[in-house]
């Protein structure tokens, strides 16, 4: 099964096409869940998407101890490249004209993950986008563009706030700490300021309330839908085989006054498939293959302390657009 993850590449651009930050190729769009109509994850008032278990089977789990968070941190693979990038460029890499690593460095890091995507430049690599912009961002890696070079930022460096060393503690006390955890919640932040066309998400909110739901022990069984979005006679058939299967969904998406499928439930549910696909691809979470029920997606628990991350982010966003509404896009 093929996915689209991200924008496609025209492929008469040029090696250093690329910009960075804002690498996802569009100018912010000034998009909040408040305007979009979307709820608030866990929320008292948004009840759950149809196909997720309700939120509070969240809250009915036990509790992982410190050392297995720190194991399961440690151990995701957005994670582990952000450590690789920061440790590659070390004292210093060139970058292109464009500001962004030449494509052989970009091979070389490829080979290095172990990443078996096909292309060499670095926005056709999601599994190194996101670390690249992310360690920019929190002033782990600091570009010099006069001279065309990236370095990582010395631990004493004013501007540094993160070192995603093994030995860190995974949430320190926040007050310039960043560790994986932290990386995690600005790589949804960023994806987030983006339209779907230009690589963000289709429905943040519904992307977050899904998200949560795959930090549980099994993780969610979405059902499967067809790669091409065409829903025939026998593509429901299989998706309503798949419903009766998973156990966790209790109702269908029928529009019982019309007597027939509801249509934005099962967009609802291609979004949040499309989503977790899209954070599959920079490493945040894993999706087996389809089942008689669906697809399996699986986030680790430190996952789940991003998602409230980037929600108190938002929220403080969302008090200061209130306080000085001229300052933000709308």
């Amino acid at each position: 099964m093929t996915h689209m993850t991200h924008a496609p590449i025209d492929p008469d651009d040029a090696q250093d096409a690329d910009r960075t930050p804002g690498a996802w190729d569009a100018p912010l769009c000034g998009h909040t869940w408040q305007e979009g109509g979307e709820g608030w994850p866990l929320e008292d008032h948004v009840a759950a998407p149809w196909f997720l278990p309700p939120t509070s089977s969240l809250l009915e789990e036990e509790e992982i101890d410190d050392l297995e968070w720190v194991r399961q941190a440690a151990a995701i693979p957005f994670v582990q490249r952000c450590r690789l990038l920061r440790d590659f460029v070390g004292d210093g890499r060139p970058l292109t004209d464009s500001g962004v690593l030449p494509n052989a460095a970009v091979r070389e890091l490829k080979q290095r993950a172990g990443i078996v995507r096909p292309g060499g430049r670095l926005r056709e690599v999601p599994e190194l986008l996101g670390p690249w912009v992310v360690l920019l961002n929190l002033g782990v890696l600091v570009s010099d563009d006069e001279n065309h070079r990236v370095r990582r930022c010395s631990a004493e460096h004013p501007g540094v706030r993160g070192a995603f060393d093994e030995g860190d503690e995974p949430l320190g006390e926040l007050d310039g700490e960043v560790d994986g955890v932290l990386a995690i919640a600005e790589l949804l932040h960023v994806i987030s300021r983006y339209c779907p066309g230009h690589g963000g998400f289709r429905d943040t909110g519904l992307l977050l309330e899904s998200l949560l739901a795959a930090t549980c022990e099994d993780g969610v069984t979405l059902p499967e839908l067809p790669a091409d979005g065409c829903l025939d006679e026998a593509a429901i058939a299989r998706l309503f085989r798949g419903i009766g299967a998973n156990t966790a969904i209790t109702w269908d998406p029928i529009d019982e006054r019309r007597g027939e499928v509801d249509l934005q439930a099962i967009d609802d549910l291609a979004d949040a498939q499309r989503d977790l696909f899209l954070l599959e691809a920079y490493g945040i979470l894993g999706a087996s293959e389809p089942g008689r029920s669906g697809i399996v997606f699986r986030a680790p628990r430190p996952v789940r302390t991003a998602v409230a991350l980037l929600a108190l982010r938002r929220q403080q966003e969302e008090d200061a657009r209130r306080e000085s509404p001229e300052t933000f896009l709308r």
